[in-house]
């Protein structure tokens, strides 16, 4: 696999980015596109009553863990992750790992 600019990378599940975020090396992390309201924006607009203030909506690369999260109330997501950041790179994340059956 090689690293593919980051126009060409898809919005819809986590993959591996990277920014030359100091001139020296590379950031590389797991993220993803982020085009809706934090949970927590969600559940206190949905708790006032309220729908959710399109200025709320994050859009952007995260980097780190982000969930997307879908229920009654909608698409929203969470982050487990550090820093906004600007990746201008993007690489699929490999396979996970096939487990082998034990031997008895």
């Amino acid at each position: 696999m090689s690293w593919r600019p980051i126009k060409s990378a898809p919005k819809d599940r986590l993959i591996l980015l990277a920014c030359f975020e100091n001139q020296e090396d590379y950031y590389v992390c797991a993220g993803r596109w982020v085009n809706c309201p934090h949970t927590n924006t969600l559940i206190e607009a949905w708790r006032a009553g309220k729908e959710v203030d399109k200025d709320c909506v994050f859009k952007g690369w995260h980097d780190g863990y982000v969930g997307i999260m879908t229920g009654n109330l909608g698409p929203s997501w969470e982050y487990r992750g550090g820093i906004l950041f600007r990746p201008t790179h993007w690489m699929p994340l490999p396979k996970p790992p096939v487990k082998k059956p034990r031997r008895s």
